[in-house]
Order: structure tokens, then sequence, then C-alpha cells
């Protein structure tokens, strides 16, 4: 997890696996010096100037203080600052369980998962099956984490 410039490893509870989804024991994730190195930096700067950088977001908070009130949109930030954002977005791992609607994949394929905010640095993630494909034969697990 990123919070306020730090990288922060946290206990969380393990996903379930939605419909269409596979819950994979990630073996390897691949780190983006360039992508997860400027969401630590921007995870440390003062809000006005992530304002000035992401004014897309501030659009968004003044609509939150028009429809629910200022109470409303100071509590909703300063919840999403203490908790955090997860990390990463390349990973590969084992199928250890899936969702009623899942074909193609079965407990125990080696695969590799893509997509921010699901192919996590994490011990379990769950990704929808059109994030994950199976690793081929040759192909290594870690190798097959840099699939984004």
């Amino acid at each position: 997890m990123i919070r306020s410039g730090q990288i922060v490893v946290e206990e969380v509870p393990a996903p379930v696996a939605g419909l269409k989804e596979i819950l994979v024991a990630v073996t390897h994730s691949c780190v983006s010096v360039g992508t997860e190195g400027t969401s630590l930096a921007m995870s440390g700067t003062p809000l006005y100037r992530r304002a000035i950088k992401q004014p897309h977001h501030v659009k968004r908070v003044l609509e939150i203080i028009r429809d629910q009130g200022l109470g409303t949109a100071v509590r909703r930030i300063r919840s999403q600052l203490e908790a955090g954002s997860p990390t990463g977005y390349s990973a590969a791992g084992i199928v250890i369980a899936m969702g009623e609607a899942v074909d193609g994949f079965a407990i125990g394929d080696r695969v590799a998962c893509a997509g921010a905010g699901i192919a996590n640095h994490a011990e379990i993630i769950a990704v929808p099956v059109n994030l994950a494909v199976r690793i081929p034969i040759g192909l290594d697990e870690a190798a097959a984490s840099t699939v984004t």
C-alpha cells in the first residue's frame, strides 16, 4: 500500500472471487519504478499541489460539496488519504478458487494477470477472467508477471 508518501505493508482480508473472477495466489509481481515511483511521490504531495496537477479531482470534490455538503466532502477525502492505495498492476501466480461463471481456467492453473487495482502486490488477488491468461509451458512465473 502507498500512504502519505510511504510504502506500508498491511494485513487485509483475502478477497472473495466474484461471479466471473479467479482468486490467484501471487507468486511474483512486477514493480514499475516509473509508475509506482510517481504514485509514491504523489501520495506525499500536499493536497493543494495535487489539486493543481489533477484538476479533475477538484471538480469531483466541488460536485460532492454541492450535492452532499462540505462535511461529507472532507470526511471522504480524509478517509481516502488515511486508507492509502494498493499498488501494482502486473502479477503471476496460481489459481486457488473460481467464481461460479468462470470458464477456461482450473484450480492450479498458472496465470499472468493485469490491471491497476487488480493485479496488486498482494498474497491473494481477485482477477476478472478477461484480465488473466494461462502461462505457457516453458515460461516462468517471474517473466510472466511482466505481462503488462
